[in-house]
């Protein structure tokens, strides 16, 4: 006699992106810090960034890097994958911070805020874009029918929310 195991209470994918979708859309701590990790690796302990965007579904990071003067390279990270490295010519002066000042550690936190500020019936966030000049965090929550735009300061305090 074969025991075959099974799974008590199984969903289905739908269901199950259903409720990814209501708590965030994906956001993870983790899955960024695997980015991030990557590109650690990549460049160094810690980077100097000029612009960085983190993808939430799949997730992935890009990012604008001051790796010297006037030496910018732009990195597109999925995961621990690398797809991406292009040297930038005559780079722009602009603001920059190192990696470890963006509060990547609060983002699942910042997300569920996000979502509650926007108050979006079937919100999800779309993707975190880090404005340096501003040292701000957008927080892009879309649905079906609506979008906003719900800001933080590098505190993970609220700054603005944009309804669209």
């Amino acid at each position: 006699m074969s025991v075959l195991p099974a799974c008590a209470g199984a969903i289905s994918r739908a269901e199950f992106d259903s409720i990814v979708q209501a708590r965030g859309g994906g956001v993870s701590v983790a899955s960024f810090a695997e980015v991030t990790d990557t590109l650690r690796g990549e460049v160094g302990a810690d980077p100097i960034v000029r612009r960085a965007f983190f993808g939430v579904n799949p997730t992935y990071g890009s990012f604008s890097l001051q790796l010297g003067p006037g030496i910018v390279d732009d990195y597109v990270i999925y995961g621990r994958d690398v797809r991406s490295v292009r040297p930038q010519r005559d780079p722009d002066e602009q603001p920059t911070v190192r990696l470890s000042e963006v509060p990547i550690d609060r983002f699942e936190a910042m997300a569920d805020e996000a979502l509650a500020y926007a108050g979006i019936p079937g919100g999800y966030v779309e993707y975190i874009s880090v404005q340096l000049s501003l040292r701000r965090i957008t927080f892009a929550v879309e649905s079906a029918r609506a979008t906003a735009r719900v800001e933080f300061d590098f505190h993970g305090e609220l700054q603005e929310v944009q309804r669209r």
